[in-house]
C-alpha cells in the first residue's frame, strides 16, 4: 500500500515534522518543515514555519498543534490519507510579520519545478502536486517557500490564515 506519512521530531523547545511516501519497495523521505530562523522586519529571529510547541495526533489521519513565537500565537492541523496531505496554519498576529512555510526537498533525486508546484523525478516525471488558493510558492534551491500575503492594514491583532496541500499524481500513487 503506498500513501503519504507524517513523521514528527522535537528539536529543542519546538516540534518539526518529516512528509515521507510510503510505497511498496519502502519509505522516502520527501520534505522537512525546515526550522532555521529568519530575521523579521526589525532584524530579530523569526521562524519559517509556525513554532510548534504542543502537538496532539487526535488519531492516525489528523493532528492538532499550536505554538508561540513573541507575541504571535500559531496553530497547524494537518490531515493525512492516502493520496494527500492538507496544512491548515494560523497566526494571530500583534505586529506586522511576514508569514509562509519552508520545506527543505531532502530526497536528492526530486528537484521541484520552475514554479515551484511541483516535486518531480530525476526522469522529468511529477510525483506531487502543491495546491494553494490564496498564496505564492517559489522554489529556490532544495528550499520551497510558501509566502503568505499578511494584510495587517486592518486593526491588530489579528489572526491570518493560510491552507495549502500536497497531493500524489498518478505517476507516485502507482
Amino acid at each position: 500500500m503506498s500513501g503519504f506519512v507524517l513523521e514528527w521530531q522535537r528539536q529543542s523547545d519546538r516540534h518539526t515534522y518529516t512528509v515521507a511516501w510510503q510505497c511498496g519497495d519502502g519509505q522516502r523521505t520527501l520534505l522537512e518543515a525546515s526550522h532555521v530562523a529568519k530575521a523579521d522586519m526589525d532584524g530579530e529571529p523569526w521562524p519559517t514555519n509556525p513554532p510548534l510547541q504542543q502537538v496532539h495526533h487526535v488519531n492516525e489521519k489528523l493532528t492538532l498543534a499550536v505554538g508561540m513565537a513573541g507575541k504571535n500565537h500559531w496553530s497547524l492541523s494537518i490531515e493525512v490519507s492516502a493520496n494527500c496531505i492538507i496544512f491548515d496554519a494560523a497566526c494571530r498576529v500583534h505586529a506586522p510579520v511576514q508569514l509562509g512555510t519552508v520545506y527543505d526537498a531532502i530526497e536528492p533525486s526530486f528537484r521541484w519545478n520552475s514554479d515551484g508546484l511541483d516535486l518531480v523525478a530525476r526522469d522529468g516525471s511529477n510525483l506531487f502536486r502543491l495546491k494553494s488558493d490564496t498564496n505564492s510558492w517559489a522554489a529556490v534551491g532544495s528550499h520551497l517557500l510558501l509566502h503568505v500575503p499578511a494584510d495587517t492594514s486592518e486593526s491588530l491583532p489579528t489572526t491570518i490564515r493560510w491552507k495549502y496541500s500536497i497531493q500524489s499524481t498518478p505517476c507516485a500513487a502507482g
